[in-house]
């Protein structure tokens, strides 16, 4: 080199994951183009991963919360059923055997008798 004279030390291209881009603001630009657009995605795939999740951790959530009431009302159903129950026997007696004369009507389960 001569005096005066300065020798251009930034290399003119680099190595960007194999391929060969110039070193420019156009080059630069297009890097962060690329880097915004890979953030953009990367945040879309999280905020729609999560409310995947959410949707579906909810949706078993209120099904659980539904089974488990209409369990606690058949038990409370069952509970609260106070009907005497008799034997066929009594039931007999009281009907003359169920007899026709004591029938007072069909329904939809089964004949009607009076005691």
């Amino acid at each position: 080199m001569e005096a005066g004279q300065a020798a251009n030390v930034i290399p003119e291209t680099l190595r960007f994951g194999g391929t060969l881009r110039s070193v420019t603001t156009e080059g630069l630009l297009y890097l962060q183009k690329r880097i915004r657009q890979k953030k953009k995605l990367a945040i879309i795939v999280v905020i729609s991963t999560f409310s995947g999740i959410l949707t579906l951790g909810l949706a078993i959530w209120f099904l659980l919360q539904k089974k488990t009431i209409m369990a606690t009302d058949q038990e409370s159903k069952e509970e609260n059923l106070e009907l005497p129950l008799f034997d066929l026997a009594t039931i007999a007696t009281a009907t003359n055997n169920f007899s026709n004369t004591n029938r007072i009507g069909a329904a939809g389960f089964g004949s009607v008798y009076r005691d």
